[in-house]
């Protein structure tokens, strides 16, 4: 998939990439940057296939975020048991 594109794309890319990461850290939305990077880093490919590895990487980075952030707090069992 990346064997196509120039130096210069895939660096751009990669900066897109950076920068999505970046803003979906501090704010969330990062998927405003890196899904129209990818759909213009891969004009030829299936659009489909190129929103679903986008959504792919943010499922997983949306993942380890929420276990990281569970895995700080501190919770009262009780207090979970009574809101079930």
């Amino acid at each position: 998939m990346f064997y196509d594109l120039s130096a210069i794309n895939l660096a751009l890319l990669g900066l897109a990439m950076f920068s999505a990461g970046f803003v979906d850290a501090i704010a969330g939305g990062g998927g405003l940057i890196q899904t129209p990077a990818m759909l213009l880093s891969f004009p030829d490919r299936n659009p489909v296939s190129v929103v679903a590895t986008s959504k792919t990487a943010a499922f997983f980075g949306t993942t380890t975020a929420a276990i990281k952030y569970r895995q700080s707090i501190k919770t009262n069992p009780r207090l979970l048991l009574a809101m079930v």
